[in-house]
């Protein structure tokens, strides 16, 4: 019997350790993922490629609604094509449920403001 309970403590702790290996694995694959599309966009934006790059954050959105980085460049490029109206509804967005951007997002309010 004691033969017995150790091989299923074995078991067990060896299902544990697949189901903790798995659910990393997949935590660093969406992180990698992510990187790689706010490195993207970052770039397009830097190029002057707003379109791509808020077309990037479109996509982007549509899997993570609520990823404030996604938000951020997507409220950033909304600005840099003269997209005032849009840009200050995402920077309001912004400011209001993202308090470390606040300061941020309430000078570009500031900006759009004195545009419109």
């Amino acid at each position: 019997m004691e033969k017995l309970d150790l091989v299923l403590n074995i078991l067990i702790a060896l299902f544990a350790l697949n189901i903790i290996m798995n659910i990393s694995r997949v935590i660093y694959e969406n992180y990698r993922d992510n990187k790689k599309l706010y490195r993207r966009i970052n770039k397009d934006i830097s190029r002057g490629n707003f379109s791509d790059g808020l077309q990037a954050c479109e996509l982007g959105l549509k899997k993570k609604p609520y990823d404030s980085q996604l938000l951020w460049l997507e409220a950033d490029a909304l600005f840099r094509l003269k997209q005032y109206k849009q840009a200050k509804i995402k920077f309001e967005y912004i400011a209001e449920n993202e308090p470390v951007w606040k300061e941020d997002a309430d000078k570009y309010i500031e900006s759009i403001n004195s545009k419109i």
